[in-house]
């Protein structure tokens, strides 16, 4: 072994260059090896974040698309409704027209204005056989 008092300059210098070998060589390692470990679980970070982010979005996103759905399921029965109510009153206009044709039918027998009543009854006859 070497004691200190007897090291010269040359193996002074021979130590640093050692030295400064074997920290090139841990700087290297960490350039290599753990820098872009570093940089991929900042970018994992990173995109887990944005991850987060777009589920909030697509949870939001999926509250109001099923609150459309619940407006168009109202919106189906309120037309089932109106599709109902118009059939009926397409029936009572349908009776209402068939019993004013009875009403000219019986005038008409009876010969109280009888042009009048058979350009009513002609009018009527060809609504309720092209309409209804």
């Amino acid at each position: 072994m070497i004691s200190v008092e007897n090291i010269t300059i040359g193996q002074l210098l021979a130590l640093i260059a050692v030295i400064m070998t074997v920290v090139k060589s841990i700087d290297w390692f960490i350039d290599r090896f753990i820098t872009p470990k570093l940089k991929k679980d900042s970018q994992i970070q990173g995109i887990e974040k944005q991850l987060g982010e777009i589920a909030l979005k697509l949870d939001r996103d999926l509250t109001r698309l099923n609150g459309h759905d619940q407006q168009l399921e109202n919106l189906e029965h309120r037309m089932q409704h109106i599709e109902q109510e118009n059939g009926d009153m397409h029936d009572y206009k349908r009776l209402t027209l068939q019993a004013i044709q009875s009403l000219l039918k019986h005038s008409l027998e009876n010969g109280n204005n009888v042009d009048d009543m058979r350009r009513s009854s002609k009018d009527i006859d060809e609504y309720l056989h092209s309409k209804i």
